[in-house]
């Protein structure tokens, strides 16, 4: 009917057995309930035949020494359920309503009562429920009253419940295997239809998405959490692409450009002049591959980033890397003003920050003319270090794209020294750190990258 080796199949198992089982319990409940309410229906109607039947003796009788009364006085008294008899002490039947009383139920009679008594007891082969009760003339007792009544009905009843109970249950638990079945078929058909895509996504590409008719059941937020992930795993396959493209594209020219003075110097005798210019060209190209390589490491170590935040002082980190630019700032005729006021606690990895800073000032010394100023500000819960230049500033397309890994502005060529990465690398560990980088143009020209962080308390 299903198979238990699958999602489907084992709901639709679990939702039978629980029901059966909810079943088989109120099938107990229930005849529990029914047996007590049938016997608590004969008792009373025991006792109110049996106080009946005590209440027939008059003094009068006694007197008589408790004469055998006629059988149709007691028939008329009780009808015919339940039978009933007077015993004398002795065990002397004064009347019945039967022929004969069985004897077991005269030696039931025979007990010493003082209140109402009921007791069961077998007589061939049913089983009987009786009741006894004392026959009291002016505070004596001169007999005992007997009432009983054979339990066949209860049975009879008790039976037919068992019946209908032993085939209703099968039968609800055959419906709700198949209901169960059709219903997790149902439920489950958005995680079909996940399955199928992700094969189709395995098979072809990441632009498919799960449909939900409604947003806002438990599917439906299943349905668009997935949709967000695969956005998120095409965003990054996307810059994964595009980071091959361009770091293969990035390394290829000085590769090539070692590749072509080497096999221009060994193509025939050179002078000692030529070939020390090949092997400078050839070290300069060597050392922009090892400069750009240790940029895609470190811009792969951004992203990857993994080490505990900590409170640390984001000026005295700015100052530390700006005295340590500071000989490569002069080499290229820049003097950096620093405009650093009292500490500025952020959370973050102090290596990691110090890496970020690092990036944005060679940034700002590689377009400066003549000035570039490094600000720390703390202010309105806000930690903001600002780097400004005096060099030609961003373009719109610059605004928009500089923090891309191997962006470069054509509009400013000429200006290009770095492999495109920096801003790229600060963005990434700026952000991992919960913090932000914004790019704009200065009032008077020149460009200003602003890294700003949430403050924190120092030592918290």
């Amino acid at each position: 009917m299903f198979n238990r080796s699958t999602l489907r199949g084992r709901l639709a198992a679990a939702y039978t057995g629980l029901l059966v089982a909810g079943l088989a319990l109120f099938a107990v409940v229930s005849y529990s309930l029914l047996d007590r309410a049938l016997s608590r229906a004969l008792d009373t109607r025991l006792r109110t035949a049996i106080t009946a039947l005590a209440a027939t003796v008059t003094p009068e009788e006694v007197g008589r020494q408790l004469e055998p009364q006629p059988q149709v006085a007691l028939q008329t008294l009780l009808g015919s359920q339940p039978d009933g008899a007077l015993i004398a002490a002795n065990g002397k039947v004064i009347a019945a309503t039967d022929a004969s009383v069985p004897p077991a139920l005269v030696a039931l009679a025979r007990r010493h009562v003082s209140e109402i008594t009921f007791a069961d007891a077998g007589i061939d082969t049913h089983d009987v429920r009786a009741a006894t009760a004392p026959v009291r003339i002016h505070g004596r007792t001169v007999a005992t009253a007997l009432v009983w009544q054979t339990t066949d009905s209860i049975e009879e009843v008790e039976r037919d419940q068992l019946i209908i109970f032993a085939v209703a249950i099968p039968v609800i638990a055959l419906v709700a295997i198949l209901g169960g079945s059709f219903v997790a078929s149902r439920g489950l058909r958005p995680l079909a239809d996940v399955s199928a895509l992700a094969q189709d996504i395995e098979a072809h590409d990441l632009s498919a998405r799960l449909q939900s008719s409604n947003q806002h059941d438990e599917l439906g937020r299943f349905s668009a959490t997935f949709n967000r992930m695969l956005d998120r795993l095409a965003a990054a396959f996307e810059r994964q692409r595009r980071f091959t493209a361009d770091a293969s594209h990035e390394l290829r020219a000085p590769l090539s450009i070692i590749r072509a003075e080497a096999e221009l110097s060994l193509r025939s005798e050179r002078s000692s002049e030529e070939y020390r210019r090949a092997l400078e060209a050839v070290l300069a190209e060597s050392d922009r591959l090892e400069h750009l390589i240790g940029q895609l490491l470190a811009a792969a170590r951004a992203e990857s980033r993994s080490q505990p935040a900590e409170v640390v002082d984001a000026a005295a980190v700015v100052s530390s890397e700006i005295e340590r630019i500071n000989p490569v700032a002069r080499a290229r005729g820049v003097t950096i003003v620093a405009k650093i006021s009292d500490a500025a606690w952020v959370r973050g990895h102090e290596p990691a920050l110090a890496s970020a800073c690092a990036c944005v000032l060679h940034n700002g010394i590689d377009f400066a003319r003549t000035i570039c100023e490094v600000a720390v500000a703390h202010e309105n819960g806000r930690v903001t270090i600002c780097v400004s230049d005096d060099g030609p500033g961003f373009s719109e397309a610059g605004l928009a794209h500089a923090t891309e890994r191997f962006w470069h502005d054509d509009a400013s060529r000429e200006h290009r020294t770095g492999s495109g990465l920096g801003l790229a690398i600060a963005r990434a560990i700026v952000e991992s750190a919960g913090g932000e980088v914004r790019l704009r143009n200065g009032p008077s020209g020149g460009a200003e990258v602003m890294i700003t962080f949430p403050s924190e308390a120092r030592g918290s």
